[in-house]
């Protein structure tokens, strides 16, 4: 460790006690032998005659300022050579300042902290961290000459100075047990150089991060033991908040251009060309107490309360209760009650109301009381909590409200989407619950925050109508069903919108009335959450619909009632990406105890149109898709519902002959080289144009990725990713895509399974 003398000097200025100090502005006066004052010029004293006017005086007012913030390092690391100053390390900062002027201010400072960086050069990794003591002195300007409002919260201020610091650099390159790190292209750190006979059993290492190497001593570059001390010039800019006269809150950031190339240890022009000379920013706050500044409060006259009867205001008394205002815990007590010696009015059985308040003035002890002051009995005691807690709304007073403009009541201020939850599921679905749901025709799946899939029937901008679906889904038998809506990624339960009387339908608590209902008549048709009628039969007519793919037609038949058709996607291992279904409308993912997500779309009451959304599907590349009926909340067979075997046109056709669930050839996989936000950098544009068949594509994000390549295959994509990193092309990886919708490689590998 290296002390400078620079450094012991600047801390001695900062640390002497001169707080107050006068200095004679007409030079140091002395007694001579004779009485005679003298002035002392030189080697010689001569009389002088005695200056009866006050000497002029210079005060030193000390200002001082502690602070903290990050240092982040601008040299030869980094891209470009600029350091994000988020990813800085801390500092810590002191200061002694003297004002100069209003608006100038000179400052001693000392500052300690470390900067650092890592980075990737190609097929070297470096790193570096440095500690850093430093001192200066600076000028700062507020400002003030051109503000008129000598009293503002808030200055801006530039600063410039000169500074002296010395660094201690050192690097990581070995880890707790002594070994060696080496980087191979695979992004591990191992025990041996990738290119070492025996490289296979080199030993995967972590980085420990504790920079423990002088980089002085490895005397990589030839430059020996270099001088660990320089210069540097700060330029600074920032606001100062005026918290009081006393105190300021400095928020700011400092830029250091130092006359060396050695705090990385490493000149970089060997690698990149650069010869400037390192520079490290200070990002920073800090608190400024004047320690000689007057208080805020100033006694401008010292006579203003001269005229005030302070005795008069002691013994003040407003409510003439005889017991004075500044002793008195109950003012206001009315004219003629009795008080006690705090001044409150009397209470003899100490229930909480005063005697003369009180209609029962001898309340048994502990009793509870109205507000009276008279005891109340354990049934008055019950109705009181019923009444105040209330959560059946058994008190609640009800009217009849008028129907909103659409037919349904909208509570006030709430503009909320309603549906009943049927239930909330972390593992899969049986078979059984399944074929329940699915029988539901306005059911829908939400996969929530924690990865829960929850089940919900009917959207509704109603309540009334969302209770109304509720009652139908109970009776169906699903008893656990509630209206809900969806709030902050979770559904909230919307009991307390309403109301529910059982007898008279649905009412809503809203001031004073009469309790009526506005339940509809019993046996009614009812209509559900999708605008279908509940049990109802829908005529096809004569047409005959052929499904060939299938191997059914509808024929001259009525679907049956109470039937849920559904177009079945898919079934795969893994969860996969909405991206996959982007066109295919709403999906619905079920996974199920079997361990498998199945993808279900369409809600249809006819294989008429059953069959048309299949058709629609097949188009879209998903070639796997089937029809499903459901009934009585269990799947049946499509002969069920009305579906006539189709004949077959190839005698040879077999059942058993399994449909991938989408068309392959709409998957492919290609090799990314690259992602960026502008145009890419000169040396990369130059590989670039080495690539054959190089693609450009705009993220969600709004950056541009680069592919290369477009196959079938995996084995392909991974063939030519290696042949890229041959021409010294890195970081690249393979992606996939569906149609063009980006989806990961696990997802394209289970698309293709199927």
């Amino acid at each position: 460790m290296h002390r400078r003398p620079t450094l012991l000097l600047l801390f001695t200025l900062i640390l002497f006690p001169a707080f107050s100090l006068k200095l004679h502005a007409s030079g140091i006066a002395r007694k001579t032998t004779s009485g005679k004052i003298c002035v002392v010029t030189g080697k010689d004293s001569i009389p002088a005659v005695k200056d009866t006017s006050k000497p002029k005086s210079v005060y030193i007012k000390p200002i001082l300022g502690l602070g903290t913030g990050m240092m982040s390092f601008w040299g030869d690391y980094n891209e470009n050579h600029v350091a994000n100053p988020q990813y800085g390390r801390l500092g810590y900062e002191m200061s002694l300042s003297q004002k100069l002027t209003p608006y100038l201010q000179g400052s001693l400072y000392l500052l300690f902290g470390k900067l650092g960086a890592n980075e990737h050069f190609g097929n070297t990794y470096c790193n570096f961290e440095s500690t850093i003591r430093l001192g200066g002195f600076q000028v700062e300007y507020n400002f003030d000459n051109f503000f008129k409002n000598k009293e503002r919260k808030l200055s801006p201020y530039v600063t410039l100075g000169i500074e002296s610091f010395e660094f201690l650099s050192k690097t990581d390159m070995y880890d707790a047990s002594g070994n060696k790190y080496y980087y191979w292209n695979d992004g591990t750190i191992r025990s041996m150089d990738q290119n070492a006979v025996g490289a296979s059993k080199a030993v995967i290492l972590q980085r420990d991060y504790q920079y423990t190497t002088d980089i002085r001593t490895l005397n990589a570059n030839g430059f020996g033991k270099y001088p660990e001390q320089s210069y540097a010039i700060p330029i600074g800019i920032g606001v100062l908040f005026h918290l009081s006269k006393r105190m300021d809150f400095k928020v700011g950031t400092t830029f250091h251009y130092t006359f060396t190339d050695y705090i990385d240890g490493l000149p970089m022009s060997t690698l990149k060309g650069q010869t400037h000379a390192d520079k490290f920013l200070y990002s920073s706050f800090m608190i400024r107490y004047d320690l000689t500044a007057p208080d805020t409060y100033e006694k401008k006259n010292p006579h203003q309360y001269d005229s005030v009867d302070f005795k008069g205001m002691l013994l003040a008394d407003e409510d003439n209760d005889l017991v004075p205002d500044i002793r008195d815990s109950c003012p206001g007590t009315p004219t003629g009650v009795a008080v006690d010696l705090k001044g409150c009015p009397l209470d003899s059985d100490k229930d909480g109301v005063p005697d003369y308040l009180d209609k029962q003035v001898d309340s048994p002890a502990g009793a509870i009381v109205d507000k009276n002051g008279v005891a109340m009995s354990d049934t008055l005691i019950s109705e009181n909590w019923d009444r105040f807690e209330d959560s059946t709304m058994k008190y609640a007073e009800h009217v009849v409200l008028p129907m909103g403009g659409n037919g349904g009541y909208h509570p006030a201020g709430a503009k909320k989407e309603y549906t009943v939850l049927l239930g909330t599921f972390k593992k899969g679905l049986s078979t059984e619950k399944m074929s329940k749901y699915l029988s539901i025709s306005d059911v829908r799946s939400t996969t929530l925050s924690d990865s829960s899939t929850a089940y919900s029937a009917g959207k509704f901008d109603d309540v009334l109508e969302a209770e109304k679906r509720k009652k139908e889904l109970i009776a169906d038998g699903n008893p656990d069903a509630r209206v809900v809506y969806f709030k902050n990624g979770k559904f909230t339960d919307a009991s307390s919108v309403f109301a529910s009387d059982s007898k008279d339908g649905v009412a809503v608590k809203e001031g004073s009335g009469t309790k009526t209902g506005t339940g509809s008549k019993a046996g009614s048709e009812t209509k559900t959450g999708t605008g279908s009628k509940t049990g109802s039969e829908t005529k096809t007519g004569t047409k005959t619909v052929t499904d060939t793919k299938a191997g059914f037609s509808t024929g001259d038949v009525k679907s049956a009632p109470g039937v849920v058709l559904r177009v079945q996607l898919g079934a795969f291992h893994h969860r996969v990406s909405q991206n996959t279904f982007s066109d295919a409308g709403q999906v619905m993912e079920i996974p199920t105890d079997d361990g498998l997500f199945r993808y279900v779309t369409g809600s249809y009451s006819t294989f008429d149109a059953a069959a048309k959304g299949k058709v629609d599907m097949l188009s879209k590349g998903f070639q796997g898709a089937f029809i499903v009926a459901y009934k009585d909340g269990k799947r049946v067979s499509l002969t069920d519902v009305g579906a006539i075997p189709a004949p077959r046109k190839n005698p040879n056709d077999s059942d058993n002959v399994k449909t991938p669930a989408v068309k392959k050839e709409l998957i492919s996989f290609r090799v990314q080289v690259g992602v960026f936000k502008n145009d890419p950098p000169a040396e990369m544009k130059a590989k670039f144009q080495a690539i054959k068949d190089l693609k450009m594509s705009t993220t969600s994000s709004g950056l541009t990725r680069y592919t290369a390549g477009s196959f079938q295959t995996l084995e392909e994509a991974e063939k030519l990713k290696a042949e890229l990193k041959q021409k010294g092309i890195d970081g690249v990886f393979i992606v996939a895509f569906f149609k063009d919708e980006l989806i990961s490689v696990q997802e394209a590998k289970e698309l293709l399974k199927q």
